[in-house]
């Protein structure tokens, strides 16, 4: 049977959802020998860069913990409007699928949060799959 996906995108932040987003991924992309694009979006809005700096070494560290050795990967880091970046990223990575966490806010906290994970679903060029929290 043919790979369904060669190239997989999942985006990751500093919430506890990402380990199961990240275990997901890399088993697609075992299952399809494909390449796993693993991407962090710093907003481009004034933070704490160095609190932001440790966070992402502790994200990089995880990832190559849970993936060294059992999938290509590659850990991307990119600046600006999180939404846009991950879409521009399916592009730039050629990505045929994407993999994201999602809260699954609802009602007041979603309309006042936004939704991530809501906004690529709808506006993505690939499919997406959506992991919620346990």
């Amino acid at each position: 049977m043919d790979a369904l996906f060669k190239s997989i995108l999942c985006p990751i932040d500093f919430d506890e959802l990402y380990l199961d987003a990240l275990e997901l991924s890399k088993s697609l992309a075992q299952q399809n020998n494909a390449k796993l694009y693993v991407l962090n979006v710093m907003s481009d809005f004034g933070s704490d860069q160095g609190w932001e700096a440790g966070g992402r070494m502790s994200l990089q560290q995880q990832a190559r913990t849970n993936l060294a050795g059992q999938v290509p990967y590659e850990f991307v880091i990119r600046t600006g409007e999180v939404v846009n970046e991950i879409l521009a990223a399916v592009a730039v990575f050629e990505a045929d699928l994407i993999v994201i966490p999602t809260h699954g806010r609802r009602g007041l906290k979603k309309a006042m949060l936004g939704s991530v994970a809501e906004r690529i679903v709808r506006e993505s060029p690939v499919p997406v799959l959506t992991l919620r929290a346990r």
